[in-house]
């Protein structure tokens, strides 16, 4: 009987800690599981207080993770792909995937257990477009509240905002599962006659400078709108008045998101709508993408890829000091969205 529990407790460890043995390096990820991933999983232990784990992540196309796994936040997180070990047809442990990350904070904070590192292994049902696995933090595995191991199992996390796109652009009868946003139909272009190159020029643009110097344009409407809440408050209209109100900090987080992160300006380009035809004639390009958006780049493999971020910046005719902003944030890597979030929150308390 001894020999048969020191054999169960050795599983159990393997399971958790597999990968720091077997996991291969960083991977890139698949289309399929690039995105925002949210659910939870169920916590066995008594110690841990909660039987419901929340977890969350964001998994970028360099196969960069963060999130959260209950109250922590997960960063640093690398996604690889782990190692399966079968007896026969029988999975015996192991997942397609894992991401293996640090955690900020407390797991439980009410009960205030904190762990350093976190394993979260996973595989991808393509038929659910889910994640199906489980969480394995730091700790023992005999241990309890102050030193042992939190493990959630039976975890599921659904896609969030799988329709989210960056294009404004794209190509005709590319197929696509999602839909396009008016702004993508609206926009859709190809130019002239082929070109003796057969080899494809696609147009791609960092969506954050659009958003900056949309901010400081003509375009941004704020002379409008704070003309329409002189009127109100001359003419009494209450109900105008808390419109325009709710309207200023809404539009300041999404330039926010914007501006900072990688939310689509598809909105900000039917400001300058009809001159995109000719921009994209200009660079000689067919299509034009965010350059953030890499769903629909993966349908442009081989195509040649072209900035044109100045030349659709141009048409809010940003000035001196703008551009020179707009040039230190073109070298910097987008925040991800959830933390955006996170800071936007914080900063409005």
């Amino acid at each position: 009987m001894a020999k048969r529990k020191i054999i169960l407790v050795l599983v159990f460890v393997v399971t958790g800690l597999a990968g720091s043995a077997f996991a291969d390096e960083g991977i890139e990820p698949t289309v399929d599981l690039v995105g925002s991933w949210c659910g939870g999983a169920k916590v066995p232990d008594i110690w841990f207080g909660r039987v419901n784990l929340s977890v969350s992540m964001v998994i970028d196309e360099d196969g960069e993770v963060n999130g959260k796994v209950g109250d922590a936040e997960l960063y640093d997180g690398v996604l690889k792909k782990d190692k399966i070990a079968w007896i026969g047809k029988q999975r015996l442990w192991g997942s397609e995937y894992v991401v293996e990350g640090k955690l900020r904070g407390a797991i439980n904070a009410e009960a205030g257990i904190k762990r350093k590192t976190v394993r979260v292994l996973f595989d991808y049902d393509e038929t659910e477009d889910r994640l199906e696995g489980g969480v394995f933090s730091s700790g023992w595995i005999l241990g309890a509240k102050k030193t042992g191991q939190v493990i959630g199992r039976k975890m599921e996390l659904k896609r969030v905002n799988s329709n989210n796109t960056n294009s404004a652009i794209s190509e005709p009868n590319a197929a696509d599962s999602n839909e396009p946003s008016v702004a993508m139909q609206t926009l859709e272009l190809k130019i002239g006659e082929k070109s003796n190159n057969s080899k494809i020029r696609v147009g791609i643009y960092d969506s954050r400078a659009v958003a900056i110097a949309f901010a400081y344009s003509e375009f941004n409407g704020i002379d409008a709108k704070m003309a329409e809440m002189e009127k109100a408050k001359a003419d009494g209209d209450t109900k105008k008045i808390a419109e325009l109100q709710a309207w200023g900090p809404a539009q300041q987080a999404r330039l926010h998101r914007q501006g900072f992160s990688t939310t689509p300006v598809d909105d900000i380009l039917e400001h300058i709508r009809d001159e995109l035809p000719q921009i994209a004639k200009d660079a000689n390009v067919t299509t034009l993408v965010s350059k953030w958006d890499k769903k629909t780049l993966k349908r442009y493999r081989s195509a040649e890829l072209i900035d044109v971020t100045d030349l659709i910046v141009a048409p809010f005719n940003p000035d001196e000091k703008q551009l020179k902003a707009i040039e230190q944030l073109k070298k910097k890597k987008p925040i991800p969205l959830w933390q955006l979030e996170i800071m936007m929150k914080l900063h409005s308390h």
